[in-house]
């Protein structure tokens, strides 16, 4: 993909995850490292509308936490792209 993901919007980051082949560990949940149950988490909440709709309350209220989710869906997009 030749588009620079540091470019997009929130929005467009979230469209974007929505739209990656998520797959989930195959092993006991016990056993998932950080990156693993972080990913399931992003996958969980860019397929569930409060969560994002509190995403965007959130990053009202505290603007950092954009420049946080939007690194962490990054890296959730990158990861599952290839």
């Amino acid at each position: 993909m030749s588009t620079n993901l540091n470019n997009l919007k929130l929005t467009d980051l979230i469209f974007l995850a929505q739209n990656v082949t998520y797959k989930q560990p195959d092993k006991e949940y016990k056993d998932w490292t950080e990156d693993e149950i972080l990913f399931n988490a992003v996958y969980l909440g860019v397929h569930n509308q409060s969560q994002i709709d509190t995403l965007f309350m959130a990053c009202q209220t505290c603007p950092p936490v954009k420049l946080l989710a939007k690194e962490r869906i990054r890296r959730f997009v990158t990861t599952y792209m290839k």
